[in-house]
This record gives structure tokens, C-alpha cells and sequence, in this order.
């Protein structure tokens, strides 16, 4: 399906949705606009929404039906993110992946924060991870270092917040590849951190969740590092201890 006619069908189910979810019907008061051959309609708050920065970034630039696909997806944020959750996430999902095949990624940027909240909110940590190293793609494709790297120490947090240090240290090290994130203040920040939590360093953990680095990352993000150690942090310890013992035995130095 070519991306104007899967912006278009996106948009459609949003509306009835939106509908479902108000219980009223379209007023004859709003506005029609006409988008790549057809007419559609737009409520009143959806105009407001036109005025945003990335629809309105777009519209300058782009008159095809991608313009519903941008509109929509933020639509979505206050329409169904609470009711349907995963029905935006999937809108989210399909608006970023029209944004990548037509080479803006970072107009899609906002969308994958966006999808990151709700799975955290829906304590799907695991995706929400996915989703952030979806947005270091995106931003590395856009010679975005600042966005970039925020994605990976916010991944690297959330693996830690769901108790899972080898997929956090997994993490570190494949962002470690990279040059330029080695010179970062988000790599210090995650070296740090990993070091305190297979150390059980409880008190180094809280430390560095206070720093300025974590301080400027998203606020789903904050609240989560802040929480920072969850479960035995014992545990990571001796996990980190039995992987060193499995090194050892393959050991044929």
C-alpha cells in the first residue's frame, strides 16, 4: 500500500475511533480541506492541532496525504492514548514507519517518544526499549549525535528499571561500537551506572540517577532512573559474578 492511501485509511480509522470514544457525531461546522484529490473533514480541536510543530513543519513542505499521518498520530495522543493504548501505539508505529520510508525520521522523532510512554505506562519494558533503539536509528540517520545518544542511555535505563542487566550491558556495548558515543556524557552516565549495579552499589546507583545527563533526558525516563535500583540488586551481583565464573572455564588461555 503506497503511503498516501495508508495515511489516508489511518486516518479514517481515527476518526471513527474518535468518534466511539466521544459519542458524538461530525458538527457540519467543520472544516473541509481537500488532500491529494479528496475532501476531508477536521474537527475543531484537530485544526488546533495543525499548529504544532511538526504538522505544521510538514505542511510547509509536503501537500500530500502524509500531512493526515502527522496530524492524525497527534490527534491519537489526546483521543486514545488513555482509552486505547494499543491502538495508538499502532497509529504511532504506522506514522513512523510512513515518516522513515519517505526519508523524514525526524519529523518522527516525537511519535517514538510517544510510543515509549505508553509501553512504560503499560509496564511493557522490553518494547519500549525497542522503540527507543528504533529512534537511535532514525537519529542516526539524521546526524542527530544529541538525540541519538539520549535513545541509548534511555534504553540502556529502562532494561535496568525491568531487572535485566545483561540486556542493558548488551546495549552498552553495541552503542560502544560507535566513536562519538564513547566521548559522550550519556556514555559516562550508563558506564557509571552499569558499574554501580553489578557492584550493588545501591548508593551510586541513586547518585547517578541524579545527575544532570538523566536530568535531561525525557521525564518518562526520569522517573523511571530515579526509581533506580528495582528488585535485589543483590542479584545483579551475583549474575554478573556467574558470568565472570563462565569466562573463566571457557578460558583456553
Amino acid at each position: 500500500m503506497k503511503g498516501s492511501q495508508k495515511a489516508f485509511k489511518m486516518y479514517r480509522l481515527l476518526r471513527i475511533k474518535s468518534t466511539e470514544l466521544d459519542g458524538e457525531e461530525e458538527d457540519e461546522a467543520v472544516e473541509t480541506r481537500r488532500v491529494g484529490g479528496r475532501e476531508n473533514k477536521f474537527t475543531d480541536s484537530s485544526k488546533e492541532l495543525c499548529f504544532t510543530p511538526s504538522f505544521s513543519l510538514l505542511s510547509k513542505e509536503d501537500k500530500s496525504p502524509m500531512r493526515i499521518c502527522i496530524q492524525m498520530n497527534i490527534h491519537a495522543r489526546i483521543s486514545l492514548e488513555d482509552a486505547l493504548p494499543d491502538d495508538a501505539i499502532q497509529l504511532y508505529t504506522d506514522a513512523c514507519a510512513i515518516l522513515e520510508d519517505d526519508g523524514k525520521e525526524q519529523m518522527a522523532f516525537d511519535l517514538y517518544r510517544a510510543a515509549t510512554s505508553i509501553y512504560v505506562r503499560l509496564e511493557k519494558y522490553t518494547d519500549a526499549a525497542t522503540f527507543l533503539l528504533r529512534l537511535d536509528l532514525a537519529a542516526d540517520k539524521c546526524n542527530a549525535k544529541n538525540s541519538q545518544f539520549k535513545a541509548y542511555l534511555s534504553a540502556i535505563i529502562v532494561y535496568l528499571y525491568a531487572h535485566d542487566l545483561k540486556q542493558a550491558e548488551k546495549c552498552y556495548n553495541d552503542c560502544s561500537q560507535i566513536d562519538a558515543f564513547l566521548r559522550s556524557d550519556e556514555n559516562r552516565c550508563a558506564s557509571k551506572l552499569l558499574s554501580a549495579c553489578t557492584e550493588g552499589d545501591v548508593e551510586e546507583i541513586k547518585r547517578v540517577a541524579q545527575s544532570s545527563t538523566i536530568s535531561n533526558l525525557d521525564n518518562v525516563i526520569i522517573k523511571l532512573a530515579r526509581k533506580l535500583p528495582t528488585g535485589d540488586v543483590g542479584a545483579f551481583k551475583t549474575d554478573a559474578g556467574k558470568d565472570e565464573e563462565a569466562l573463566d572455564e571457557n578460558d583456553l588461555t
